[in-house]
């Protein structure tokens, strides 16, 4: 989908198949926006699939850089 496009709706949907998420790792930007930096549960699990996760199109390891992924994680991967 559209970068912009609003997927409020459907984040806990997302969330619960993150597991398959890797299948389609243009997914990554839509997945890390679907759990609270909060849960520290959540965090180290999308830490574990970081570190596993498929190599990114351009567009979206570029859309991993904007500020509201501020994790360094999330930021190595997408240089990476």
């Amino acid at each position: 989908r559209d970068p912009l496009f609003a997927f409020d709706d459907r984040r806990a949907q997302l969330w619960a198949q993150r597991r398959y998420a890797p299948e389609v790792p243009a997914v990554l930007p839509k997945l890390l926006q679907c759990f609270s930096y909060a849960d520290a549960a959540a965090v180290a699990e999308v830490h574990q699939m970081l570190a596993a996760w498929p190599p990114l199109a351009p567009e979206a390891a570029l859309e991993l850089l904007d500020s509201k992924f501020a994790d360094p994680r999330v930021r190595e991967l997408a240089v990476r």
